[in-house]
């Protein structure tokens, strides 16, 4: 049985990263199903307040450059880390209970994807 699930998940993390160009990734617990990679991007969904993981990476935000840009509103943080990496972190009401945290960084208008990969395990480890 387990060979056959552990078959399973193989497959379908081929085909997800064959087919949109994104590798999923399978985290323990706090994310609802995972987080995927983009080029430049980190995106995961949790099951937590939208205020919560707010606070969170707006702190983490803090920690890790300048922040230019703090709305709680539109759930929206934008910083500038030493080396001059561009990030944006977002999170956003999806479902009642559904929360998404996405950060993307870029320097000089290329993705810098182990920026927003450093970022977003900060921010998932308080979460």
């Amino acid at each position: 049985m387990r060979a056959i699930r552990a078959l399973t998940l193989v497959f379908i993390v081929t085909a997800a990263a064959g087919s949109s160009g994104c590798t999923l990734l399978l985290l323990g617990a706090g994310a609802a199903g995972g987080y995927s990679i983009s080029r430049d991007s980190v995106i995961a969904h949790y099951d937590l307040s939208t205020d919560h993981v707010f606070r969170r990476s707006l702190h983490v935000a803090k920690e890790s450059g300048q922040v230019g840009l703090e709305d709680a509103t539109h759930g929206i943080v934008e910083l500038t880390t030493p080396d001059a990496v561009h990030v944006r972190i977002t999170v956003k009401q999806l479902t009642p209970k559904t929360v998404e945290l996405r950060v993307k960084a870029r320097k000089n208008m290329l993705p810098k994807v182990s920026v927003a990969q450093e970022i977003f395990n900060k921010i998932s480890q308080g979460l």
